[in-house]
């Protein structure tokens, strides 16, 4: 049986970890759950702690490092470098946000099968346009890393439910080690979207399949069914994307009417946006997680696969 470990940062409520680390333990059962408490979170570590301590497979990262949105490299690298040391087993380091929920079984064969998941398409030079682009390239750091590597362009992937295999990653962390200060959050790009699939993507041999991450990150669907949820003064919705995902598993949950009403609408929005947040990239058989649903007991998303699945 092949052996898995997941880096998740968490900064949120407790009770939301213990409700993701039940979602992990039924849909990912064969994962170490490697947990990095930020420092800067106001919640006492002892109710971390209790919570972990309900799961087996849930393992605290006693590096405690502060945490921001934007640069989330530092917490990851602590993190992999923990898995590692503590887990000489493990096959591959899987990545996971504290809003991450499965929907449906396979991971582990999705994983097995191509043993390497990040956006390889997310090709950037130093000519592109987007502000987070152009701040990677003006990052000194990020600079003598491409020439180490010998490559001029930058590869941008999201973190959520990308893997490397247990070698890659090592790899990885002694590239990053030797050009990046690590001790803080404090770049002004995602470097973690940045740095990690960019050295994964010179050090893979040419031809090898990338496959893509299996975590749909849908913010943006998410937050419109929201929306359109409370302009209708109807429930407030998960995303269109999930109804989808699981309409062909979880009958009962496509037929509830709150659904059926959000298929009404015009989803010419939906669709451009897909097509600009590369969700078209995705093969719907890749996808057995999602992101973002909200860190709230009541939402319905997390209700469902909590109670019904």
């Amino acid at each position: 049986m092949k052996i898995f470990a997941v880096s998740l940062l968490v900064h949120e409520n407790p009770e939301i970890l213990g409700d993701q680390l039940a979602n992990f333990s039924k849909f990912f059962a064969n994962a170490y759950v490697v947990i990095h408490i930020s420092r800067s979170t106001t919640t006492p570590y002892h109710e971390f702690e209790k919570i972990c301590s309900e799961y087996a497979n849930a393992v605290i990262n006693p590096t405690r490092l502060n945490t921001r949105w934007g640069d989330m490299l530092s917490p990851i690298v602590s993190n992999i470098e923990y898995a590692l040391a503590q887990f000489t087993d493990i096959e591959a380091i899987c990545f996971a946000s504290s809003t991450d929920m499965f929907v449906k079984l396979g991971v582990e064969n999705y994983i097995e099968s191509h043993r390497i998941a990040y956006d390889s398409m997310g090709q950037v030079d130093s000519e592109h346009k987007d502000m987070i682009v152009a701040a990677c390239f003006n990052d000194p750091s990020f600079l003598r890393m491409l020439e180490h590597l010998g490559i001029g362009s930058a590869t941008y992937s999201q973190i959520e439910g990308s893997f490397y295999p247990a070698s890659l990653a090592k790899e990885i962390l002694q590239v990053i080690k030797q050009h990046f200060d690590i001790s803080g959050c404090n770049a002004n790009y995602y470097r973690e979207e940045f740095v990690i699939p960019t050295i994964a993507h010179a050090l893979t041999p040419k031809g090898q399949k990338i496959a893509m991450p299996y975590t749909l990150r849908s913010m943006f669907a998410y937050n419109w069914a929201r929306g359109f949820g409370q302009r209708h003064k109807a429930l407030i919705l998960p995303s269109r994307i999930l109804a989808k995902l699981i309409k062909f598993r979880y009958s009962k949950f496509w037929k509830l009417p709150i659904i059926q009403k959000s298929i009404e609408y015009n989803f010419s929005n939906l669709l451009r946006y897909s097509v600009v947040n590369g969700i078209k990239k995705f093969d719907p058989s890749s996808i057995h997680a999602i992101k973002r649903v909200r860190p709230d007991m009541a939402d319905p998303a997390r209700c469902y696969l909590r109670d019904n699945v």
